[in-house]
This record gives C-alpha cells, sequence and structure tokens, in this order.
C-alpha cells in the first residue's frame, strides 16, 4: 500500500491502459470476425460465439436467455443494429488521449505539467549548451566547460524522456503486449476465408 501511495496516479495508468488497449484491440478484431461469420456464414450470435469451457457456461446461457426473449441479439427499438465502421488505424484504436487522459485529472495535469517542463528543459538545454561552447571558446577551465556539456546533455535526456511519457499519455504501444498482431490477423482472415 506504501508504494501505491508514493507512486503517482498517472504513473500506474500508463501500465493499466496498456492492459486495456490490448484488448480493445482484440475485441475490435472480434467484432469484425463475429460481423463476418454472421453476414457471410449466417450464424446467430450464439454459433458465432463458440464458447467451449465451463467458465463461459452462464456466459452462454445469458445470451441464450437474450435471444429467447429479446431476439438475436436483443437491441432497444430505433437503436442501429450494425457496427460502427471498421478502425482502419492501430492509433484509432490505441487513442489514449481521447479515450482517457482528457477526461483523467491526474492525467490530464500530469500532462500539462510534462509540456511545461519539457518547454523550461529545452531552454536549459539549449543555454547550458551555448555556455559550454563558449566557456571551451575562450579556455575556461575544462571542469566547468565538461559540467556545462553534461548539463546540457542531461537536460536534453530528461527531456526526450518526458516526451516519451507524453506520447504513451497520448497513443498506446503497438504493438499489443499480451497479443501479438499475427494471432488476431489470422483469426480474422480465416473468418474471411471461411474456415
Amino acid at each position: 500500500r506504501t508504494i501505491f501511495k508514493i507512486v503517482p496516479r498517472w504513473w500506474s495508468h500508463l501500465s493499466q491502459n496498456a492492459i486495456l488497449e490490448d484488448d480493445q484491440i482484440f475485441l475490435h478484431k472480434q467484432e469484425r470476425v463475429i460481423e463476418l461469420q454472421r453476414s457471410v456464414h449466417k450464424l446467430s450470435y450464439a454459433q458465432a460465439c463458440y464458447m467451449p469451457t465451463k467458465a463461459d457456461t452462464y456466459v452462454g446461457a445469458f445470451r441464450k436467455w437474450v435471444a429467447d426473449i429479446g431476439g438475436d441479439p436483443a437491441w432497444p427499438k430505433g437503436m442501429v443494429q450494425a457496427l460502427p465502421p471498421a478502425t482502419t488505424t492501430n492509433s484509432a484504436l490505441l487513442d489514449r488521449f481521447h479515450a482517457h487522459t482528457k477526461n483523467c485529472k491526474s492525467c490530464s495535469v500530469a500532462m500539462g505539467n510534462l509540456v511545461k517542463i519539457r518547454k523550461v528543459l529545452r531552454v536549459v538545454s539549449l543555454i547550458a549548451l551555448v555556455a559550454a561552447a563558449a566557456a571551451f571558446a575562450r579556455s575556461v577551465s575544462p571542469k566547468i566547460s565538461m559540467g556545462l556539456a553534461v548539463l546540457a546533455a542531461a537536460t536534453a535526456l530528461a527531456r526526450e524522456v518526458m516526451g516519451g511519457w507524453v506520447q504513451k499519455m497520448k497513443v498506446g504501444p503497438y504493438p499489443p503486449p499480451r497479443r501479438p498482431p499475427s494471432m488476431m490477423e489470422s483469426a480474422l482472415e480465416s473468418a474471411r476465408l471461411g474456415r
């Protein structure tokens, strides 16, 4: 518990979002597989979602109940029953900014602060680099020249690391950490081919 109090919430969100996005890509692909199974092979929803394990018994029973009571599947009257258009880019599926960051107080504040700190670090890095070059040109003590050069490099490195964090707050990583793209693409391709 102490660790969770020390680590900022936005930092834990960076890694937690990767798990959710992994599922998001997989579920998006699975929607397309089910859509193809239903439209091409004329399978019912229950047939398109074959669930062979005992853990899926209750999900299957629920789907059967929904199909018996409300149709296959039971949508509210007037609701469009087609899936939204297929998202073709990974960046659209992994859009963290609109899906999470702008709505999460911790992440949005952290992102704003990181952007401001990066601007300050850019200025500090440039000033330190110019000062290091000037100190070297004027034959000032090598320790001062090297110290300023190291400061310039360290601030530039810190700025780049923070830039990576800002990027992670905008778009999640691809490929997904738990499911390789080949697994999802092969499932989608086999559904297209009617296997």
